[in-house]
């Protein structure tokens, strides 16, 4: 792994092919997330936010060539390298890996409060998103995991926001 990680800190270009390939893997943005976090802690804030800029131009042109939607990849590079390198930023600057993490906890919890705002109701809104993915998962040929999801959705509503909101947080603070 050592020599991957020097590799990418060598020249700025490296940095950005790292980028730009590895949130293209499939299951492994938080690859991606983790060479934005190697970047910020080597080369500081600025320098990994150009490369992230570069990598996010390159990514869009590859998707106006392939007929991708370009809005789609440019949201998934966000969430992936944003709260990563925020966090790596604050590490860096502060030099307080507690501090990162009691900043993420705020964060996660003013998160889920503008959910709760927004939305009125959660309930509804993953009631929509259950039906639609059991839905999905019917066209795909999982009846089994359709009818299971759809009989327990009354038991899974309730706990949607707090398993989403947990999960996403894990994810970035792991990262």
């Amino acid at each position: 792994m050592q020599p991957i990680a020097a590799w990418l800190v060598a020249r700025p270009q490296n940095g950005v092919l790292g980028l730009a390939g590895t949130l293209l893997l499939p299951l492994a943005p938080i690859v991606s997330g983790l060479v934005m976090v190697h970047l910020v802690f080597r080369h500081g804030l600025r320098t990994s936010v150009l490369q992230g800029l570069v990598a996010a131009a390159v990514l869009s042109t590859v998707a106006l060539i392939m007929g991708a939607p370009i809005g789609q990849i440019l949201l998934n590079a966000a969430s992936t390298w944003l709260p990563g390198m925020l966090l790596a930023g604050l590490i860096r600057s502060q030099r307080s890996l507690t501090l990162a993490l009691q900043v993420s906890v705020i964060v996660a919890i003013v998160v889920t409060l503008a959910f709760f705002v927004i939305l009125g109701d959660p309930a509804v809104y993953w009631n929509e998103v259950i039906t639609a993915l059991a839905k999905l998962f019917e066209e795909n040929g999982l009846q089994e995991q359709a009818s299971l999801l759809t009989s327990r959705q009354e038991v899974i509503v309730p706990q949607m926001t707090m398993i989403f909101v947990f999960l996403s947080w894990s994810l970035y603070v792991l990262v």
